[in-house]
């Protein structure tokens, strides 16, 4: 929800099926980690998106897994 706060485990080894706080082309993503035979893909919640993969050389990098969620109120 707006205004609620992620927290991430930056330190964290790579873990498919942990949702992670990612960056792509200069834009933030949440997003599934999962490894696939070719390496590691972000995988969005939206069905209509594509996945991305892992590749820095390509401005794909992934910042830290998410541990917790804080709820904040309007």
């Amino acid at each position: 929800m707006d205004g609620d706060i992620l927290i991430a485990d930056t330190a964290a080894l790579p873990r498919s099926g942990r949702l992670v706080i990612a960056s792509a082309g200069g834009q933030i993503l949440l997003a599934e980690l999962r490894r696939q035979d070719t390496g590691w893909v972000l995988v969005s919640g939206d069905a209509t998106r594509q996945a991305l993969r892992v590749d820095p050389s390509q401005d794909v990098d992934i910042w830290g897994h998410v541990v917790g969620l804080v709820r904040t109120e309007d």
